[in-house]
């Protein structure tokens, strides 16, 4: 899989299987799809670092419209997004193995998790 390279990479990953791609108006609905797909099982398992991502940007940033990025003054926030989008992209769309189950069910039991 290609390494997500800018906002827009980011954005165009979030809506490559969908038969109806977001529009996306501000960094925080990206951040929120991010976050949302790093809380499922077979990403959470083996990624948390999404978690405090909201935190690290900071609402100001997050509230900003997509058309407003300013990608110089913002380039170390948006690398933080684009660096997160990527690394869960990759379990996001890796094929679930009964190794990955195994492996999802134990991080799961370790985490007190049903």
């Amino acid at each position: 899989m290609k390494k997500l390279e800018n906002i827009h990479d980011v954005i165009n990953n979030l809506n490559q299987d969908k038969d109806f791609p977001n529009e996306y108006n501000t960094v925080q609905e990206i951040v929120d799809e991010i976050v949302e797909r790093g809380n499922s099982k077979h990403v959470y398992a083996f990624h948390d670092d999404h978690l405090g991502l909201e935190g690290d940007l900071g609402s100001a940033f997050l509230n900003l419209k997509i058309e407003d990025l300013n990608t110089e003054k913002y380039e170390e926030k948006i690398d933080m997004i684009v660096e997160q989008a990527d690394t869960i992209s990759n379990y996001y769309n890796k094929e679930i193995t009964e190794n990955i189950q195994d492996e999802i069910d134990e991080d799961k039991m370790i985490r007190g998790v049903e």
